[in-house]
């Protein structure tokens, strides 16, 4: 019989010395987590903070957690434990736990355990009179929940004067916050120097782990749970990956990948070239973990088609935006169009097959899929997991609808909450997966990682420090010493993670494309291919427009709006919260702003509740709907007489009918209700139809049709604008649904599609006035005094005597840009997407050089004479897209690589261009 592992031994020893030992035996927490509690209560009851990294099991850990820790306050309150912390007299004064946490989603599922008390906070910047709400301020057991922002430092003031923590919790696993946690760590040091802090981060979340171990902390790290009772084991992680031999789909991919990579890197420094590579983006990214046949893809995406800043459209959609940019040399556009010949390709390919993938992912649900277990499919959105799972119902509708099956996005905090309640027997992770994720290797005991053949190479080698950073470190024989456990990167093991190939999952398809391909002999050529795709640029993060209003957040956020767009606001009026809808010009600082997803898939559902509740309750519905759709029959009938939906445009045209394409080829997939908006153009865009299709000769045989869909669409647009308000009214405090619509919709669902964000600061007003005391030469003179990093020249400031651009502190940030990112980006040390990324958060934009036909045209404006040279000063940054002087400004320079210095040569109005 082995020997039991001598901290176990040591372990027994300090049994009796844990603190709530038999309310952790209540704690229906799991094995792992149930013995990590008791280390944690050990080591924090004499106010010693602790870090205590886990397997993440669900949303419900951090409730489990926080009850612990109150049960700690308690035994002290009771006299039961006497420590130098928790102890009667101190935990009398300090009756608050503080948690730093994604504060909204927590709140859903922490706010109906009755033992916690708990309230979300925020700072209450603008009236400096503390932390907004306070609801249970005479609770003998109350719990925080804050979100760390860019207002944290404010936040932390308030709670100073306005609570008295026994602790405080910071949630850096997926469930919670992992941005920025070293930095708040510091802050809470610094208000809170006495307070003990509790870490918790998920097992493998190496990124977060560094961040926090770069710190100067004195920390008793607990890097694993382990089985300190004898009943309670470790988790036995045992990941494996499953190679899909897909090799016609995967050589395909990989050339597509590697043109696309040509593409990426030839304009990345070129304005155009940016609505490129997202579109390159978008369709590489879509196939790589394309699970489910090509078309059912195409239609899920086309009905759930959104825009903004995340847009949803069919891949084909996007390949179709590609084939119509148009880049600043002839080189990067016959890259592109080898690009789009491809896609096009193997899109034709994809119509008439279905991927390795899909076939594994039905593999494997057949072989897993067991009565009395739990699995689940792990790919990379919430979006993502929605298609999956709407493909698989209909196979899988019982094992779906009873939980024993599900689709979770793991890098959707969101999804995670919704979907993460139960244990996971195993798991299958579609898609590639990070650094920062190997966290979701810990989602269940059994994890399998679905890749291609070329994926596996990548797979393999991180599955190394993969194995070896799941093991962790706990087998130290420190591990029980009273010291801090030190954080140690870990070395690869020697053997990775188990692959086994799937041959039978090769792909199905009626045609091949026969490809002559050579990949180059090392490997890094996957590494690139495989990088992890940017997150597009937050909304703020663009450049507004003239008649934007731009507001910060207290979660960090910036929004814009149109200054007459309506927005939900909830304001504050006599003492009561009222909900309010209000032009964009008219919030102030006072307001929180009431903001919801429309497209997600939980408002669509939501939507259709209501249409297909309203269709049930209103008299002659049906009726009416079925009248309406004789326009789609018109529709058919005209594409059929014309030969295409080409030629059907061209017919409408020639009956005068001003439509774009894409109207029209929505009109033929029958994606819309009706042609467009108003009674008397929804007549003639129907009777213009009806006429090529031969089925009228007069606007008044169409007329019954053209009022029949008006009918429909106002009804629907009702039903949004009364979704809206449902939505509205179920995030504001105290506020219940009543009337029959309290019979269709769950409340709890409609609070969770919003977010409430109070309104920090107005960073821009629609036409703002000009500074009058500052002027911009004389701010571009100060800057050349004091910097030893730019030089101006007398032209430069002539350009700005010039100008008449008014908003000085945008133009002042472009001048921190050059002195600081763009600098660093020309000594070499920075990186262009950084820098890029800074100028856009600032809402300004970097150009690396205007096109060859400008510079042709206007060539003085654009090349000048610097010491003794011609230099080329296409380089700028840009700020708004108006050619009003007042509300646009260009500021162009060149870098003298001999001097080290960025010059700069103009700073004003907008240097003339091919089209002024």
């Amino acid at each position: 019989m082995a020997q039991q592992p001598q901290w176990i031994e040591k372990a027994q020893g300090y049994r009796f010395a844990i603190p709530a030992f038999n309310y952790i035996e209540t704690l229906a927490c799991g094995d792992v987590l149930g013995s990590a509690a008791a280390a944690l209560g050990y080591r924090l009851r004499h106010g010693q903070s602790v870090w205590l990294s886990a397997p993440v099991a669900g949303a419900a850990d951090l409730g489990h957690l926080l009850c612990y820790l109150h049960a700690l306050r308690m035994e002290a309150h009771s006299g039961v434990l006497q420590s130098r912390w928790f102890n009667r007299i101190n935990m009398y004064e300090r009756p608050d736990l503080v948690v730093w946490t994604n504060r909204r989603e927590q709140f859903v599922g922490l706010r109906t355990n009755p033992e916690l008390g708990v309230d979300m906070i925020r700072a209450n910047a603008s009236h400096r009179d503390g932390i907004v709400p306070l609801l249970n301020p005479d609770r003998v057991l109350r719990t925080l929940l804050a979100q760390s922002s860019a207002n944290t430092l404010q936040l932390c003031e308030d709670l100073v004067g306005n609570c008295h923590p026994f602790a405080m919790v910071v949630d850096a696993t997926p469930y919670g916050r992992r941005d920025d946690v070293g930095t708040l760590l510091e802050t809470l040091n610094s208000y809170f120097p006495s307070v003990p802090v509790v870490i918790l981060t998920a097992m493998g979340d190496f990124h977060t782990e560094q961040d926090i171990a770069r710190r100067p902390f004195n920390l008793w790290r607990q890097p694993v749970g382990r089985g300190l009772f004898k009943e309670k084991t470790q988790t036995n992680l045992r990941p494996r990956i499953l190679v899909a031999k897909d090799n016609t789909f995967n050589e395909h991919l990989t050339l597509l990948c590697d043109q696309g990579r040509q593409v990426k890197e030839a304009v990345k420094f070129s304005p155009s070239g940016r609505e490129a590579i997202k579109a390159i983006d978008q369709i590489t990214s879509a196939l790589r973990s394309l699970a489910v046949p090509l078309s059912f893809h195409e239609n899920h995406q086309n009905a759930n088609r959104r825009g903004g800043p995340y847009p949803v459209k069919p891949v084909s959609d996007w390949l179709d935006d590609l084939s119509r940019v148009s880049l600043s040399s002839g080189e990067h556009q016959e890259l592109l169009y080898l690009f789009t010949q491809q896609a096009s390709q193997l899109l034709e390919m994809l119509e008439e097959g279905g991927v390795g993938k899909q076939q594994a992912v039905d593999k494997w649900i057949k072989e897993n899929l067991k009565t009395g277990t739990r699995i689940a499919i792990g790919v990379g959105s919430e979006r993502s997991a929605s298609l999956l799972q709407t493909w698989l119902i209909a196979q899988y509708n019982v094992s779906i609808s009873d939980g024993s099956l599900s689709v979770v996005g793991v890098n959707s905090s969101r999804d995670l909450y919704r979907k993460s309640t139960a244990p996971i027997d195993k798991l299958l992770l579609v898609g590639p997966l990070w650094l920062q994720g190997y966290w979701a290797f810990t989602l269940a005991n059994n994890v399998d990682l679905l890749c291609y053949e070329s994926e596996s190479y990548w797979a393999i080698k991180h599955g190394q420090r993969w194995k070896a950073y799941l093991n962790g470190d706990a087998d130290s024989p420190s591990w029980w010493d009273l010291k801090p456990s030190p954080f140690r990167y870990i070395n690869p093991a020697e053997t990775g993670m188990p692959v086994e190939v799937w041959s039978d999952c090769s792909g199905q398809y009626k045609h091949r494309i026969e490809l002559d391909i050579t990949l180059p002999k090392d490997n890094a050529w996957f590494d690139i291919l495989m990088a992890p795709i940017a997150e597009p640029a937050p909304s703020g993060a663009r450049e507004p427009d003239d008649d934007d209003v731009v507001v910060l957040t207290d979660a960090g956020r910036k929004h814009s709006f149109h200054r007459r767009q309506r927005v939900y606001v909830v304001r504050d009026e006599d003492g009561k919260d009222k909900l309010k809808r209000i032009p964009a010009e008219d919030i102030t600082t006072h307001d929180t702003l009431l903001l919801t997803d429309d497209g997600s898939d939980d408002c669509q559902a939501l939507l259709e509740t209501l249409i297909s509740y309203t269709s049930d309750n209103t008299a002659d519905y049906d009726l009416v709907r079925q009248f309406s759709a004789r326009w789609e029959d018109y529709v058919s009938l005209a594409i059929d007489k014309t030969g295409s939906t080409d030629a059907f445009h061209k017919a409408l045209t020639a009956e005068g009918i001003k439509i774009g394409l894409p109207a029209v080829q929505g009109w033929a997939r029958h994606t819309g209700i009706g042609p467009s908006d108003g009674v008397r153009s929804t007549t003639e865009h129907v009777f213009a139809v009806a006429k090529i299709a031969g089925v009228a000769t007069k606007p008044s045989e169409v007329e019954p049709i053209a009022k029949a869909i008006q009918h429909i669409r106002n009804i629907h647009r009702g039903l949004g604008k009364d979704l809206r308000r449902l939505i509205a009214n179920a995030a504001v405090p105290d506020r219940e649904i009543t009337g029959s619509a309290a019979k269709v919709l769950n409340q709890e669902v409609l609070s969770d599609l919003v977010r409430l964000e109070g309104v920090e600061k107005i960073i821009q007003f629609p036409h703002a006035p000009k500074d009058t005391v500052r002027t911009l030469s004389g701010l571009l003179k100060d800057h050349a005094e004091i910097s030893d990093r730019v030089v101006v020249t007398p032209r430069a400031v002539r350009s700005a005597e010039d100008s008449n651009y008014g908003n000085l502190d945008k133009a002042e940030k472009c001048l921190s840009l050059l002195e600081n990112e763009y600098f660093d980006m020309f000594m070499g040390d920075k990186h262009p997407s950084d820098c890029e990324l800074a100028s856009r958060r600032a809402g300004i934009t970097y150009a690396g050089g205007m096109s060859a036909v400008t510079q042709g045209q206007h060539a003085s404006a654009y090349s000048v004479r610097y010491n003794g040279k011609n230099v080329d000063i296409g380089r700028h940054l840009r700020i708004g897209s108006s050619r009003d002087p007042e509300l646009c400004f260009r500021t162009h320079f060149h870098w003298d690589d001999q001097d080290k210095k960025v010059v700069i040569h103009h700073f004003g109005r907008h240097l003339p261009t091919r089209k002024r």
